[in-house]
């Protein structure tokens, strides 16, 4: 609403979606539930992309005050985020789901039809009008404050430190200074820009997410067809006139909303079909959730990780290959400052898992020349090693001290190994080893 004595030359308008089908104004029917978008006034002004490269803005526009949440997508589009996510082919779970929360698994082109449908006026901000309303007006690293340690981050975005691996509702953290809300987290965002590169056509999307941490930047090119993500949704800016300062207005959408089809999409559509997805906690030898572990599972073909806070993670297998015809499977988790580790074997059918660690054993070995003398720029590679399967443990490479000795923890017990040594001007050595 105008508000004349507000210090963040912030006007609010709101545009009012109304379920499709309907042709009356909301203001004459009290029953109807209307879906509302607000935008912010974004006054007109510059900034500088580099010391030399200024932007400059003659006129104000209007920008989503939020990110567009799920609720206004299913009222313009007609799908809910689960059906963008079975679009995606994603087997990630679900990041958040609810009115509130930030519609998410949505391509570029998609994000750029729902603009269409609110009219000729709305359409995804390009990078510079993100950035310059990202800002704020603010002459500090970021738009709150210099904040060298991020010790106010937590207060402005949901991250990875703080959003429990998932989408919030729009609008829970601070604003910045003209009454932006999620402009750092939460999802990361379409814009307008697209760029050809050969074959490949390339958008731009800014802004972290739930899943970056505070130090991570925001710039990121999208090049993979479709780029549907749970990483990645979208705000809308208004460049039309509002008549005389006019506060509301109202959009009535079309009868028979139809789910969009693009013809980009329908050309050649990569489609990654997965073998098993899950989800896990890992726990030290207390039994309380633990970060800072090397995870990986054997074999260690195709696998995707995600690591959260307190110890949680989530594993996915996509694969092409006969190899996915493999029933069983290996998770090694190691946390070599503590000595702690576990080696689980699980099957196909597991989608979770509650790894607790335990002690683990203790490799102390020395690289020595022909003359028992101690050789430093050795490198030491350790291979976990079963009847049918080696793989790598994780650091894959060690390097000796002055002495050319060399200490490697968190080993699971009862398992054989392979330890090589190599070192410029010797020839490589291989030995089996079991505890």
């Amino acid at each position: 609403m105008l508000n004349p004595k507000s210090h963040r030359s912030a006007v609010i308008a709101t545009i009012i979606l109304l379920a499709a089908g309907s042709a009356r104004s909301s203001e004459n029917d009290p029953n109807q539930s209307a879906i509302t978008m607000e935008f912010v006034r974004i006054p007109a002004g510059s900034f500088y992309i580099k010391p030399a490269h200024q932007v400059q803005f003659i006129k104000p526009f209007y920008m989503g005050k939020y990110e567009v949440t799920q609720a206004q997508w299913k009222t313009v589009m007609g799908t809910t985020v689960n059906q963008q996510h079975k679009k995606a082919n994603s087997f990630w779970h679900l990041k958040g789901v609810g009115p509130n929360h930030p519609i998410y698994y949505v391509s570029w082109e998609e994000a750029a039809e729902f603009c269409k449908r609110l009219g000729t006026n709305f359409r995804l901000p390009d990078e510079s009008e993100r950035k310059y309303a990202c800002l704020a007006g603010s002459k500090t690293r970021l738009y709150y404050g210099d904040d060298p340690n991020y010790s106010q981050f937590d207060s402005y975005a949901w991250y990875y430190d703080n959003s429990k691996g998932s989408t919030h509702p729009v609008g829970q953290k601070k604003p910045n200074e003209w009454g932006l809300y999620d402009m750092y987290g939460n999802v990361s965002e379409w814009c307008s820009d697209e760029f050809v590169f050969g074959s490949d056509v390339v958008h731009i999307r800014r802004g972290s997410n739930w899943f970056q941490k505070s130090t991570e930047r925001s710039f990121q090119l999208i090049k993979f067809e479709g780029g549907r993500s749970d990483l990645t949704g979208f705000r809308v800016v208004f460049t039309g006139n509002l008549d005389n300062g006019k506060k509301v207005m109202e959009i009535a959408l079309p009868k028979g909303t139809a789910d969009p089809n693009f013809h980009q999409e329908s050309k050649s559509k990569i489609k990654h079909p997965a073998r098993m997805a899950l989800t896990g906690i890992i726990r030290d030898d207390a039994g309380t959730p633990i970060d800072g572990v090397n995870i990986r599972t054997i074999p260690g073909w195709e696998w995707f990780f995600r690591k959260y806070p307190e110890g949680r993670f989530e594993v996915l297998l996509i694969t092409k290959s006969s190899k996915a015809s493999r029933t069983k499977y290996h998770i090694l988790a190691r946390h070599p400052q503590r000595n702690l580790v576990a080696f689980m074997e699980f099957n196909e059918d597991v989608n979770n898992l509650d790894i607790r660690l335990e002690q683990g054993a203790i490799l102390a070995g020395k690289v020595v020349d022909p003359h028992d003398k101690g050789i430093q720029n050795a490198q030491i590679h350790m291979l976990l090693q079963a009847f049918d399967w080696s793989e790598p443990l994780s650091p894959v490479i060690m390097e000796p001290n002055m002495e050319g000795k060399f200490e490697i923890k968190a080993l699971p017990l009862g398992h054989k190994y392979s330890v090589i040594a190599r070192a410029t001007g010797y020839r490589r050595k291989k030995i089996r080893i079991s505890d």
